[in-house]
Parts: C-alpha cells; sequence; structure tokens
C-alpha cells in the first residue's frame, strides 16, 4: 500500500492506495483493514420477473379488451403530443475558456509563486531549497462525485526534470478549504487548491502535468 495520507487528513473513506476501485478507511492515523466496494445494483430474480411480467400481460389483455369494448363506433381520437423525459445522466459541460481537462475534472491554472517558505507560526514549513507553489482551480465536470489528490500533480522544471508535491506543505496551504490532500468534489462544484514543490534554489519551473488520477494521462499547463 503506498502513500498514505498525512496524519492531518481527517478519518475517512479514501480511495484505495492499493488500486482496484475500491475506498478504505482512514482513522487519521494509519489506513484499516476495512474496505469498501462500489454497491452493486440489486438483481431480481428469474422466476419474480416472470411472475410481474405475465401479470403485466394479463392487465394490458383485460384493459385492452374493456377499451376495445367501450370504443366501439366512438370517434377516433388524436393522440397528445408526449414530452421525451429527461436525461438522468447529462452530458458533461462544454469547457470554459481557458479551462484544460482530463478525465472529469477541468483545470485552471492561476500561476506560480516561488517562496522559501509556507504557512506561519507553528504550522510554518521552510523548503530544502525553494517552494514553487502553483494554485488551480479543479471543477468537476462529470455527473459523479470525483476525488482530486494533489500528490498526483506533477511540476516539470526548464530542464525537463519533474518533481512531486510536498504532502505536508499542501495540507498546510489548503487548510481554509479542508482539502489537506485532496477532498471529493461533486458534480459541478470546483475548489482551489494550492500545490507547493520543494525545488532545489536556482531551478525555475516550467509547466505542471494536471491529472484526473494516478493512471490517467493527464494535461500540461505552461507556467511560464
Amino acid at each position: 500500500m503506498t502513500r498514505p495520507p498525512a496524519p492531518h487528513l481527517p478519518p475517512g473513506w479514501y480511495p484505495d492506495p492499493a488500486g482496484g476501485g475500491a475506498y478504505r478507511w482512514w482513522d487519521g492515523i494509519a489506513w484499516t483493514a476495512a474496505t469498501q466496494a462500489p454497491a452493486a445494483p440489486p438483481r431480481r430474480s428469474i422466476s419474480t420477473g416472470k411472475a410481474v411480467l405475465l401479470t403485466f400481460v394479463g392487465l394490458a389483455v383485460l384493459g385492452w379488451l374493456g377499451n376495445t369494448a367501450s370504443q366501439i363506433g366512438a370517434p377516433k381520437r388524436t393522440a397528445e403530443p408526449t414530452t421525451a423525459a429527461a436525461n438522468p445522466f447529462p452530458k458533461p459541460a462544454p469547457a470554459a475558456p481557458g479551462e484544460i481537462r482530463d478525465g472529469t475534472f477541468a483545470f485552471q491554472p492561476n500561476g506560480v509563486v516561488l517562496t522559501p517558505t509556507v504557512g506561519e507560526g507553528t504550522e510554518k514549513k521552510t523548503a530544502a531549497g525553494t517552494y514553487a507553489v502553483v494554485t488551480v482551480l479543479v471543477t468537476n465536470a462529470g455527473t459523479l462525485p470525483a476525488f482530486f489528490s494533489t500528490a498526483e500533480q506533477k511540476l516539470v522544471d526548464t530542464t525537463g526534470r519533474t518533481y512531486s508535491p510536498d504532502g505536508d506543505a499542501d495540507i498546510i496551504l489548503n487548510k481554509e478549504a479542508n482539502a489537506g490532500l485532496g477532498k471529493f468534489i461533486p458534480p459541478g462544484k470546483q475548489l482551489l487548491f494550492k500545490i507547493a514543490y520543494d525545488l532545489p534554489s536556482g531551478t525555475q519551473p516550467r509547466a505542471i502535468e494536471l491529472h484526473e488520477s494516478n493512471s490517467s494521462n493527464g494535461v500540461t499547463a505552461d507556467l511560464q
């Protein structure tokens, strides 16, 4: 099991770091053995389905016979137009200007700031080199809640070298949004994340690779 959340993350169900699509319970200190798979739709037995079908057919036949008997000699009626039912699974909203997408997430990078420290007081953290803090507005453009993780986002410097985020710094930066290292985003909603990278002194950030998950293709946004 890789990359357990930092201890600051509150207890709850999170995507299983071991993969497989299940969720695993984080007790606030460590991953537990409790897992939860997506609920499967209930199955109707064949015998029950047949009984319902026969009942429906019988009622339909009786209704047809009754209507036929009552409408003999009656003038024909013009069928009224029907209204199409609403689609329960609407298509994702079109991309807004400046957005780039990977999977269900739409990203709007809002620049990068170089700083030696993040946070204040007892929560102040100093970089080994220099922090590059990238601000990204993340929108769930899909139709189901989706989890955005700061740990999956990569920074690329001007030499092509890639860097992973500083998890402790991310927790400090995203404390006000109660987002920590990531958060579930409801459909159509958005959250502003700050992602910190500890770069060697003198290193210049060139771009950020944004991912829906660790298995997605990702998209690249220029930071220069």
